[in-house]
């Protein structure tokens, strides 16, 4: 089975191949991806946001451990204007559970990074049409079914669906592409 942020990190090596991007992880958690992509692309500037103060401690922890130069930052992206916003390429592995489609977790950490408690899809696609600068890219990982929910979203917004992968392993996730006009 793939790791989602494995998968997702995949999708942006084997199809962002300019050796100088300022990116955006957004929704970092942990600083699993940033990280990823800063050890197999050393000269990119990568910045990593997250609304958990205690993520953003624990991504940037994580960074020192792996010696990569990666910033992170307690960040809302429902409350631009972010600093330095104009990004090359954003990537995101959101929440993806709708508020009223199961049980909340317990634990708070897990319920906002799971279940559309503080962010949702439609938030997650209008930080995109802020944070990316025209003719920049992202990469964006939910679900296979929501897959519907996410093209509904796109509609009336400057980003247009470039690819869909789809994760052939677990069939599980699929990874979107898009371009801001």
């Amino acid at each position: 089975m793939t790791c989602a942020a494995a998968f997702l990190q995949q999708c942006v090596i084997d199809n962002v191949m300019e050796t100088k991007v300022n990116a955006l992880d957004m929704g970092c958690g942990n600083g699993i991806i940033s990280i990823m992509l800063a050890l197999q692309r050393p000269h990119w500037h990568i910045r990593g946001i997250d609304l958990q103060p205690e993520l953003v401690e624990l991504a940037a922890f994580n960074a020192r451990q792996c010696a990569v130069p990666t910033q992170f930052d307690v960040f809302d992206l429902r409350q631009p204007p972010y600093p330095g916003a104009s990004f090359d390429l954003i990537v995101s592995n959101p929440p993806w559970i709708k508020m009223d489609a199961g049980i909340v977790s317990p634990g708070r950490a897990r319920a906002l990074a799971r279940t559309e408690l503080s962010c949702s899809m439609q938030d997650v696609i209008s930080a995109c049409q802020y944070l990316l600068r025209p003719g920049g890219s992202a990469f964006i990982l939910y679900p296979q079914f929501r897959s519907r929910d996410f093209a509904q979203s796109l509609e009336n917004s400057l980003l247009d669906t470039i690819k869909i992968f789809k994760d052939k392993d677990s069939e599980k996730y699929c990874v979107f592409h898009v371009v801001k006009r």
